[in-house]
């Protein structure tokens, strides 16, 4: 066969694969995945709502502001109505840093349930729960994706749900659940939701809790700040995505009911734990949280300049009972304040008593050292608090022998060395 015969039989075998592959394409899309049995509507209450790209699932629900939102606490029951009671506070305090102060009907509540944990592009958020204050309670709204070829009209519906301009709390949801919205929003040629100020409770839990419980997740603070048990029936977050791919291969949505359940528990969980921090910012000594707490709420005070707040706090914390070690790091933060306050007069009587109760750092020695030097001009009382505290150094040093020893007792030596040596000039 010559060339040219070649080619024309070459050109009818591609021919005859296109033609083979186009009918079976053509076989592909004349058969359509067979039907949700049971769909979302068949086991979840909700409604099909348009939010300009098509019908989206959404469920709603309605908490009533006196319902409870889990046990009684030691700060007394939490209700949606507390928040609206004690909101603007907490608000303010926390929305400061962006040059905002919402009121607590406006805000709304986010979580998202996602095919991952991970984000990135290929990381889908098929369940995007809200939760926003009216005049007859707390509404609960949870929008679900049935299928990925309508996230678009999940969005544009959330894009009209979201107010725009409207503050957001979520919990982890700077670093998680909004960055994936946007994600999803650009990717499906979507603008997203214009918003106001983000309150991610995650990091102001961790200034108030982590001194006390370590870990913050919110599983943690349900059970350390709100006193809730294990959740009854509940299912664990990273199975989630499975429960969602499950529905979507068996084409079975009766696994769902519990995802929409855990959605729910998140956003009132977030709501409670919105109530206590406005409750302790609010009247952080009433009643006494523990001394854990107390120190925490003296940083977070301190932090913001209320320095009258942080030093009660302070004060609070070193006096309590059987709290040994943080009562002396409590004294050592509330004599700070005090420095930083220009209150040096009640700061030297804190290092004083740091040094009578025993110390848990060389700080007091130094401070209340260079305080008689630099303020007091009381040089030989500054001389003796440098002796006492390479006394203090030395019996470190046959304990726990270290370079952080060695550091020590060498500023000392010369600070020291240079009290000596003006002492001995206005001899």
């Amino acid at each position: 066969m010559d060339g040219k015969g070649a080619a024309v039989d070459l050109k009818a075998r591609l021919e005859a694969l296109h033609a083979a592959g186009g009918a079976s394409q053509a076989r592909r899309r004349r058969a359509p995945p067979p039907p949700f049995s049971p769909a979302i509507d068949d086991v979840m209450p909700g409604a099909w709502e348009d939010g300009g790209c098509g019908p989206a699932f959404v469920a709603r629900r309605v908490i009533p502001l006196a319902d409870r939102l889990g046990p009684v606490t030691p700060l007394g029951p939490v209700t949606p109505g507390d928040f609206l009671e004690v909101g603007p506070e907490w608000l303010g305090f926390l929305a400061a840093l962006d040059g905002a102060r919402p009121a607590p009907a406006e805000v709304t509540f986010l979580d998202v349930e996602t095919t991952g944990l991970c984000g990135g592009t290929g990381t889908v958020a098929f369940m995007v729960g809200l939760a926003r204050f009216a005049a007859d309670g707390l509404h609960v709204i949870q929008l679900f994706l049935p299928d990925y070829d309508g996230e678009a009209a999940m969005l544009a519906l959330l894009a009209r749900l979201l107010p725009a301009g409207g503050p957001l709390v979520t919990f982890n949801g700077r670093s998680f659940d909004w960055p994936i919205l946007e994600t999803r929003f650009l990717l499906s040629r979507m603008a997203p939701p214009r918003t106001g100020p983000h309150i991610d409770l995650l990091w102001p839990a961790r200034r108030l809790w982590r001194e006390r419980l370590g870990e913050c997740s919110l599983q943690a603070l349900e059970a350390g700040v709100l006193g809730l048990g294990p959740r009854d029936g509940d299912v664990p977050g990273y199975l989630i995505p499975d429960l969602y791919f499950d529905y979507l291969r068996r084409r079975d949505a009766s696994g769902l009911p519990p995802v929409f359940e855990h959605n729910r528990r998140d956003l009132l969980s977030m709501v409670a734990l919105a109530t206590i921090m406005t409750r302790r910012v609010a009247d952080p000594l009433r009643p006494p949280p523990p001394p854990a707490d107390l120190l925490s709420l003296g940083r977070i005070f301190e932090r913001a300049g209320d320095w009258d707040r942080s030093i009660a706090c302070y004060r609070a914390a070193a006096g309590a009972a059987g709290a040994t070690s943080v009562a002396a790091r409590a004294r050592e933060r509330a004599a700070a304040a005090h420095k930083r306050a220009g209150r040096f007069a009640e700061a030297a009587d804190l290092w004083r008593a740091a040094l009578q109760a025993g110390p848990a750092s060389l700080l007091p020695y130094i401070e209340l050292a260079k305080h008689l030097e630099h303020r007091a001009r009381d040089l030989v009382a500054a001389r003796d608090v440098v002796l006492r505290a390479l006394q203090h150094v030395e019996a470190c040093a046959a304990f726990a022998p270290g370079a952080g020893v060695a550091a020590g007792r060498a500023a000392l030596l010369h600070r020291l060395q240079r009290l000596n040596r003006r002492i001995a000039l206005l001899a």
